[in-house]
């Protein structure tokens, strides 16, 4: 329950409310914010996976994908996965 609170909220957002909430995120990560938390709550903010992508794909350099992506590296499988997927 408490994690579609913020699903229903990102509902009502319009395409460049998430946009500019995503770029915050973006911006947090080059702050030391984990991509993992960016790409989680991106898919949140946006609403699906292939449009978390569409905005962090316009937001990020490739190169700064890639960085992000190697980050990831140590981490669980799953959220390695989900980085790849929303990045790549």
């Amino acid at each position: 329950m408490l994690n579609s609170i913020g699903a229903d909220v990102y509902k009502t957002w319009s395409e460049e409310q998430k946009r500019i909430e995503i770029d915050r995120l973006v911006q947090a990560y080059r702050s030391g914010l984990p991509i993992s938390i960016v790409c989680m709550t991106a898919e949140a903010i946006a609403g699906s996976r292939g449009d978390a992508k569409r905005h962090l794909t316009s937001l990020m350099s490739l190169a700064d994908r890639l960085d992000a992506i190697s980050s990831a590296e140590g981490e669980h499988k799953d959220i390695r996965r989900l980085v790849r997927a929303v990045l790549a």
